[in-house]
């Protein structure tokens, strides 16, 4: 009988299928790694992947705090102190003191990061749509769905 890692009331995950699932969400982290490495050198040559993430914050949240972008990608408050310095003198971000609260830096994307972000955002999603351009969009549709229960999962804990 397969050796059992957890029972649910409709299923059972196997040991097997359990290192499978890690192998392949493994194999996803190398690959996003890649990704990451390739977006930020798109961005500007000697940008480091860390500034990635960073920069993405800034951009869907304006004025977002230093302190707020070090939670939510739990890196600590020095090492993204310098990321955001270097973006700013890059020309990405601009910093500013919270009018209501002079102890907080706010963290803004410029146009400069938005207009190359889109600019490389068209070319990822064209290399995306190139590498899935087969599969059925049953399966497209299937993976957006058991990725977003896995990112709730992982939100939850």
């Amino acid at each position: 009988m397969p050796n059992i890692v957890a029972v649910s009331t409709d299923s059972q995950i196997t040991e097997q299928m359990f290192e499978a699932l890690n192998q392949q969400l493994l194999q996803l982290q190398i690959a996003n790694a890649h990704a990451k490495r390739e977006f930020a050198t798109m961005l500007q040559e000697d940008l480091p992947p860390a500034a990635v993430p960073v920069l993405a914050l800034a951009l869907q949240h304006d004025q977002i705090s230093q302190f707020e972008i070090a939670e939510r990608l739990m890196v600590d408050k020095a090492s993204l102190s310098r990321l955001v310095t270097r973006l700013e003198a890059a020309g990405f971000l601009t910093r500013t003191l919270d009018s209501e609260d002079r102890r907080v830096t706010r963290i803004s994307a410029t146009e400069l990061a938005a207009s190359r972000w889109e600019s490389v955002m068209q070319s990822h999603q064209t290399q995306w749509k190139a590498r899935m351009q087969d599969w059925p969009v049953e399966d497209i549709d299937q993976l957006i769905s058991l990725l977003s229960r896995l990112n709730i999962e992982f939100r939850q804990r």
